[in-house]
């Protein structure tokens, strides 16, 4: 198999799980004295499986490599990635899952970042990796290694990637001081109002009672709350960039938009006959999108009580929550659906003939009250932690 890997450009990702299998039974004083007999890890299986299977080994390794045709740097640091390709510089938050891992895990999670975002759509070109970090030379430059399993996995991934672009890995260390711009980049993020997200257990608990939702219209990779996400900038796991600009053809989705921009999210909705959005934004009467947003209702507004609803990129508290009154709006593009709706609510006011009130009215957001809208008045339901 080792022999192999000069002709068959995939071979060595797949023999890995048959090394680490070994070194996992080998006795530390040398070559066994006798046979001995284990079974084999779900990797060494797989490993096998893939040369068993003779179709899938094509002598595919060319003779000669085609000139370099994209160049781009990345660092990462504890805090996050940096990526730079010519002018074009760009990095993020690990995501929490992430940040826990080594740095020099997060050293080649902050090359497959770049290669997603710099090369989604390059084919059958060579990439030019410059890094500051010896191991993500190594484990590129080999595809794998034995001293790091996490990090021969990572590799292996960005190699699977990359072959099944027909695309050219080829990494080059480079001294810290000379890589700056990445490293600046992993460093350094520009505060953004759509970095605040719903307490993710929160948003499960919403989900589960008016999703599911299949879509996050305002995230970014390190506070996405489903699969599918679309970000403000440049992201490489987004699915799309700039919600407003892209057609949705989805069923139900989500946004936790900036505050600024919930009218042009309600604008976006009935432009484009959305089937049904969750929307989560305050209760604020007074702001001249409030009264087409309880236009747009199809379902009881939700409020989210808990004063740690919502969350910065560490942990951080948003400086207005304890006057947001934060609310889940279910809305529809749908004229029909709402107007369905809204024959479903309490009326409000006095019948012909009747008392006149006394008193003032009730100031919406206020005692379970969202407000009136044709004549109807809306109650608010409760999300309590």
């Amino acid at each position: 198999m080792e022999a192999a890997r000069f002709a068959v450009k995939s071979a060595p990702l797949h023999f890995r799980g048959l090394q680490y299998l070994l070194l996992d039974h080998w006795p530390m004083s040398g070559a066994p004295t006798s046979h001995q007999y284990f079974p084999l890890s779900p990797w060494a299986q797989a490993d096998l499986q893939w040369w068993c299977t003779s179709s899938q080994i094509t002598f595919t390794s060319a003779i000669r490599v085609p000139p370099v045709s994209l160049t781009y740097a990345t660092d990462a640091s504890l805090l996050g990635w940096g990526a730079v390709c010519g002018s074009h510089q760009l990095g993020g938050r690990w995501h929490p899952d992430e940040s826990t891992h080594h740095i020099n895990w997060l050293e080649l999670r902050s090359v497959q970042l770049g290669l997603q975002t710099f090369a989604s759509t390059a084919h059958q070109i060579s990439i030019r990796l410059e890094v500051d970090n010896v191991p993500t030379v190594a484990f590129l430059n080999r595809k794998g290694g034995t001293r790091s399993q996490p990090l021969c996995q990572l590799a292996q991934e960005i190699w699977q990637w990359a072959i099944d672009r027909n695309l050219e890995l080829i990494a080059v260390h480079v001294p810290g001081k000379e890589n700056v711009d990445a490293d600046f980049q992993s460093r350094h993020f520009q505060r953004s109002t759509s970095d605040w997200m719903l307490d993710p257990e929160l948003f499960q608990e919403l989900n589960r009672c008016l999703g599911p939702c299949q879509v996050d219209l305002f995230a970014a990779r390190h506070n996405c709350q489903l699969p599918t996400y679309c970000s403000w900038d440049r992201d490489p796991w987004a699915t799309g960039i700039d919600a407003f600009s892209m057609p949705h053809l989805w069923e139900n989705g989500y946004a936790f938009p900036p505050f600024r921009l919930v009218g042009r999210c309600l604008q976006m909705a009935r432009t484009q006959q959305l089937h049904r959005l969750v929307l989560v934004a305050p209760a604020w009467p007074n702001q001249p999108w409030y009264p087409v947003l309880l236009s747009m209702l199809v379902d009881y507004p939700v409020q989210l009580l808990s004063p740690t609803v919502v969350q910065g990129p560490d942990n951080e508290q948003h400086p207005l929550r304890h006057r947001l009154q934060l609310t889940a709006w279910v809305i529809s593009g749908s004229n029909s659906k709402s107007v369905a709706f809204q024959r479903t609510l309490p009326g409000c006011g006095v019948r012909h003939g009747g008392l006149p009130q006394i008193g003032r009215m009730t100031v919406p957001g206020e005692s379970g009250t969202a407000g009136v809208v044709n004549g109807r008045l809306i109650h608010f339901t409760r999300l309590c932690r």
